[in-house]
Parts: C-alpha cells; sequence; structure tokens
C-alpha cells in the first residue's frame, strides 16, 4: 500500500455524508492536499494536508472529527 492509498483509506473512513468527497494527492515541492471532487469555490485547489504524510494523517483525523 502506497502513503497516497494509505491516506485515501483514511480519508475515506472518517467522512460522513455531509462532507465533500476528497481525493488525495501529492504535489512535488508543495506536499500533501486533499481535493474535492466538487469545487466548492472558484479557483478551489483542494486543503492543504501537510509537507510530509506524517503530518498529512493528522489533519486528516483533525479535519473529519
Amino acid at each position: 500500500m502506497t502513503k497516497t492509498e494509505y491516506l485515501q483509506n483514511l480519508a475515506d473512513s472518517l467522512r460522513s455524508d455531509r462532507d465533500y468527497e476528497f481525493v488525495i494527492e501529492f504535489r512535488p515541492f508543495m506536499g500533501w492536499f486533499a481535493v474535492p471532487d466538487e469545487g466548492r469555490y472558484i479557483g478551489d485547489r483542494g486543503e492543504y494536508l501537510g509537507l510530509d504524510w506524517k503530518q498529512a494523517e493528522y489533519t486528516i483525523r483533525s479535519l473529519f472529527l
């Protein structure tokens, strides 16, 4: 399992029906982002989760709890 798959599974397991569906992606030199399946506003680039995957894991747990 890759880090992306791990973070995606974590986000999917914590997400409730009222939350957006997010795709977790890594952007080189920028870090991890949760990109919603539909734009929330013009120019929506997603939620910044952190520079490394451990920080992204912590942020995902904070966002969805």
